[in-house]
């Protein structure tokens, strides 16, 4: 029996849990969405929260395990020609099998880590930033912190040997190439402007025509619009997987992280505010 399919995934997961698993990752080319395309949709609930995503997600940790299990014991015993996906070079075998197991070990990091312990971590680095906005990158090929002071920042990845130069290289790059070719990311595709005003300072984020789309909070952003304003907390997302994520965040002044700080000790300690 080799991998499991995505459907029978899907399958292992609602049996398991009672819960719709998360919509499969885009493949191929896709094209941009415009708001006509999406009906009106209310705030969203997440199925994969309480007790449900808990089973949830312990039945993903249960079958990364075993996945990541066959794929060692796979390598140690050999290819069988059902895996093998070019009889004459094994070593594509290997560099698919490399790529699986690397995926899988980290899906049991992020499922078997305490979460206080995770969340401990982000708030110490976050922490230490200084007053202003940033990208937090949250995705697979997206972690990371972006600084958002220049007045322009492009987002996008780097071309890849197969492709042209760019006409223009992204300031803030994201890999998404798993394969060695593009899945969702375009070599430009989004960019962030920053404004100052009688408003103070904001960031608006405009897609540069990118092939799979930019989508702010799961509404895609007109190519042609006048972008979109964001807001502390916005998830933005190079393509509609929300594999490729980013959220938008203020870091605050060190008096006013203190004041929040001691605002949630008190909270948590039943005290009235004050």
């Amino acid at each position: 029996m080799g991998l499991w399919t995505p459907g029978q995934f899907s399958w292992f997961a609602t049996t398991r849990t009672g819960y719709r698993a998360p919509p499969p990752l885009a493949t191929g080319t896709c094209r941009p969405a415009s708001a006509a395309d999406q009906p009106p949709q209310g705030p969203k609930k997440s199925v994969l929260t309480g007790r449900g995503g808990a089973l949830y997600w312990d039945a993903v940790l249960c079958l990364a395990r075993v996945m990541m299990t066959r794929a060692v014991i796979g390598h140690r015993k050999g290819f069988r020609s059902e895996d093998t996906m070019d009889e004459f070079d094994p070593i594509f075998s290997e560099i698919d099998r490399l790529i699986r197991l690397s995926r899988l070990r980290e899906i049991e990091f992020l499922l078997s880590a305490d979460a206080m312990e995770r969340v401990g971590l982000m708030k110490g680095a976050l922490g230490r930033l200084e007053p202003g906005e940033y990208f937090l990158g949250t995705g697979p090929s997206t972690i990371g912190i972006v600084s958002l002071r220049a007045q322009t920042v492009v987002l996008g990845r780097p071309p890849t040997l197969l492709e042209g130069p760019a006409r223009e290289l992204a300031d803030c790059q994201a890999v998404d190439t798993v394969y060695f070719v593009p899945r969702e990311i375009s070599r430009t595709h989004a960019r962030v402007v920053r404004q100052v005003g009688s408003f103070g300072v904001r960031h608006v984020l405009f897609d540069l025509h990118s092939t799979c789309g930019t989508f702010v909070n799961d509404v895609p952003v007109d190519p042609a619009g006048p972008g979109v304003v964001l807001e502390h907390g916005d998830i933005i997302s190079l393509g509609p997987s929300q594999t490729n994520t980013y959220v938008y965040y203020r870091a605050m002044p060190l008096r006013r992280r203190a004041a929040v700080a001691e605002w949630e000790v008190a909270w948590a300690a039943g005290e009235p505010s004050r």
